[in-house]
């Protein structure tokens, strides 16, 4: 009997540790998320209400709901829920490959490559799937799930055609499991091949496109006729990228092409009409200067999240980087406007500023002009920093998008692009159960997530203090503290070296060092710490041109991982661990 007691005893707490755990499942998968005010679609705002998930499943929502007895009952008073968000284009958790030959310069690649040319060799590889590239480990899935994205189209990582992209659920361990619809999309950009392989230029690759895409064409036909009397006919050779173009040239599958700039736009149009196919430009950055086409066209538009640095930002972190406490940062303040008073600034800096300035605008009210322009979109986090993801959002309707529409492009319009919109987009009976919980109405700055649910898998955060501007969360710096080795895979090599973070006061500071700098560190910007995140940046001088590298790392015990995304030549892993600790 004694033996029974602490039988059940020690199943209870099991059982206890497990409902704390996000990365076990609970027995019972019934939960009712009560009192809360639900937004089911854009424009829509339910009061007191409650939705019930079972197995996965939206089983009701509303005002009237029966709470099943079953049911995990979660109070969700004056919380805010919406449907789970998706990203239409994502790189998040993908594994990249590695390069041939190590470069050398700036771009340049090593001696010509005069071996048989393939498709791979060319970069053109649409044979490419998701599952077989994507690590549901990777720190960035969780990352994007906890901004509350439950869905994220992925692309897989590669020169001019990287492969097929795949909608993938932010919840789980097997790649295959994960993704919920494959083939959404054929990925396409204007990157050339490497080690000056044909097509290494912007015009071999649109070139290559022709190429390629008639020769899928007639292997199509060829196979189509074999099929139907393969009677003195050649047998069709099968090959695997020319038969992942079939569904491109059917229209059953749209590419999806990276087309930032307006040159890219232009250049991606004129592939499409020469050969056909269905077209989404994505991650784009600059469509406001390309509505009528679009517009005209009817052509799908997948926006950047990655907004430019504001100009005021910059002035003051330049402020923040000397500035001492209390009196002493204040009379450093009044010396600077003494010395402005004494000289005027130069006329030509002060109209560069403007016109950066006058840049950074445009993108900031891009969505805002699109909608005027009666052209909806999608967003995309790819090239994007999570940190400033939330906050981008916010410029955005700062600048004129409304929290209804960001929330259909957040929601409604990804769901429809991918034609998921029978499974998610909206909080229904009967889609799938994925949510976002947040602390107030999510668009607002002091919002935080509380949970998410993916699939109907509880995920639960707790809220954290908040990192004061210009300083690191107190309970939290001493994660980042001592020296770290790091190493970061970019194209062609790995660049290894040394991190050192200190406490100088109450703040963080920190230093870098690689082969490249020899014995000589290089001082880091903006250090903050929060929770389990670190972010800062360096200005790297490269050639002669200064480019500023920003970094976001997530710290765990004595190892990081995480990000550095360096200006327009894209963003790259960085791996760590800790050497040392401060004595």
């Amino acid at each position: 009997m004694k033996k029974w007691i602490i039988g059940i005893y020690c199943l209870s707490f099991h059982l206890m540790l497990q409902a704390q755990s996000n990365d076990l499942q609970p027995l019972n998968r019934v939960y009712a998320v009560t009192h809360a005010y639900i937004v089911p679609k854009p424009g829509v705002l339910l009061k007191d209400a409650t939705v019930v998930i079972r197995d996965g499943v939206i089983e009701a929502v509303g005002n009237q709901v029966t709470i099943p007895v079953d049911a995990q009952i979660i109070d969700a008073d004056s919380m805010y829920i919406y449907a789970g968000f998706i990203d239409a284009l994502s790189d998040a958790g993908i594994k990249k490959p590695e390069e041939e030959q190590p470069s050398r310069g700036r771009g340049r690649t090593g001696a010509p490559d005069h071996s048989p040319l393939t498709n791979t060799k060319s970069g053109v590889t649409p044979e490419v799937e998701v599952a077989t590239v994507l690590d549901p480990k990777s720190s960035e899935l969780a990352n994007m799930r906890k901004l509350g994205f439950t869905t994220l189209n992925i692309v897989p990582d590669g020169r001019m055609l990287p492969g097929m992209s795949s909608a993938v659920e932010v919840n789980g361990d097997l790649p295959a499991a994960m993704v919920l619809r494959d083939n959404t999309g054929l990925f396409a950009q204007f990157r050339g091949a490497e080690n000056r392989v044909y097509p290494s230029t912007v015009i071999g690759v649109m070139s290559k496109w022709r190429d390629f895409y008639k020769n899928a064409e007639i292997a199509l036909h060829h196979e189509t006729m074999y099929k139907e009397d393969p009677t003195g006919l050649p047998r069709p050779s099968y090959d695997a990228a020319t038969q992942s173009m079939y569904p491109i040239i059917r229209k059953e599958v749209p590419v999806i092409f990276e087309a930032p700039d307006i040159l890219s736009m232009y250049r991606a149009m004129d592939v499409q009409k020469d050969l056909g196919f269905n077209i989404i430009l994505a991650n784009v950055e600059e469509a406001y200067l390309f509505t009528d086409q679009i517009k005209k066209g009817n052509i799908p538009l997948i926006v950047s999240l990655d907004l430019p640095k504001k100009i005021e930002d910059e002035k003051d972190a330049k402020k923040d980087r000397g500035k001492k406490e209390g009196e002493e940062a204040k009379q450093d303040e009044e010396k600077k406007e003494e010395k402005k008073m004494e000289k005027p600034e130069d006329p030509e800096l002060k109209m560069l500023k403007e016109k950066q300035k006058a840049e950074v605008e445009k993108r900031e009210k891009q969505a805002a002009t699109l909608i005027a322009a009666g052209i909806p979109f999608s967003l995309s986090s790819k090239g994007a920093r999570n940190s400033e993801i939330k906050s981008n959002l916010g410029r955005m309707i700062k600048a004129g998008l409304t929290e209804d529409q960001a929330l259909a492009a957040l929601t409604t319009e990804p769901a429809k692009l991918l034609q998921l919109d029978r499974e998610l987009g909206t909080l229904e009976k009967g889609k799938i159960a994925n949510l976002v919980v947040s602390t107030g109405p999510y668009f607002e700055e002091k919002s935080e997530v509380r949970f998410v649910f993916v699939d109907g898998t509880k995920y639960e955060y707790e809220s954290k203090p908040k990192a004061k501007a210009g300083s690191s969360d107190p309970a939290s710096r001493q994660r980042a503290l001592g020296t770290w080795e790091y190493t970061i895979e970019v194209p062609n090599q790995t660049v290894e070296g040394k991190m050192i973070f200190s406490m100088e006061g109450n703040e963080v500071k920190g230093a870098i060092s690689n082969a490249a700098m020899g014995d000589g560190t290089q001082p880091l910007n903006n250090v903050l710490v929060s929770g389990n995140v670190i972010t800062f940046d360096m200005d790297y001088n490269m050639g002669g041109n200064t480019m500023n590298l920003q970094y976001e790392l997530n710290i765990e015990g004595d190892s990081l991982d995480g990000r550095v995304t360096v200006g327009s030549y894209g963003t790259y892993n960085v791996e760590g661990k800790r050497i040392s600790k401060p004595n």
